[in-house]
């Protein structure tokens, strides 16, 4: 994987995650050099380099390296929520893109779930369009949730997410664009 090349200056400064058009995730150095401290697991922090190639010494690329676990059923998945998309024109016949938008709460197969503090799911939601791509879905776990509000960390939202089987929920981490 070759560095991220961004256009450094268009990132929000005072925030410590953001997320481009196209879906890559960076993480302020203050915040990347935390998370290694307090030995938050399932991630890299990859260099940025401006559109130049000189390093941006205040960003790292997020890189979840975590075991991707599966969204199941009771999740919805659809173009909306009077239209589930039942001819299949946003969903991947192989089942790696579940849909054009998650309409519900997410779901998870606890089975397979390596334990990491970043986790990511196997199935992308959304849809090819330019250089717009489906996307897997983020999440973290509660220890993570925990240290982010503990550091003040901005520009993320929450949202619960379920296992399958009993384990303490985990909290999906939606980042604003």
């Amino acid at each position: 994987m070759t560095d991220l090349h961004l256009d450094v200056p268009h990132i929000p400064k005072k925030k410590d995650l953001a997320v481009t058009i196209a879906g890559e995730i960076v993480v302020s150095a203050r915040l990347t050099e935390a998370l290694r401290k307090h030995g938050i697991t399932g991630a890299e922090y990859r260099p940025v380099r401006h559109k130049t190639g000189k390093l941006a010494e205040e960003w790292r690329q997020l890189v979840v390296t975590s075991k991707p676990v599966d969204i199941v059923p009771p999740t919805r998945v659809g173009d909306d929520p009077f239209n589930l998309d039942q001819q299949g024109r946003h969903r991947c016949p192989r089942k790696h893109v579940a849909g054009l938008n998650r309409i519900s709460e997410l779901w998870l197969k606890q089975e397979g779930q390596d334990g990491s503090d970043w986790v990511r799911t196997r199935q992308l939601i959304g849809a090819w369009q330019g250089v717009l791509r489906p996307r897997e879905q983020l999440l973290i776990s509660p220890r993570l949730y925990r240290l982010l509000l503990t550091l003040k960390a901005k520009r993320f939202e929450i949202e619960v997410a379920h296992w399958t089987t009993p384990r303490p929920s985990s909290a999906t981490a939606r980042l604003q664009s």
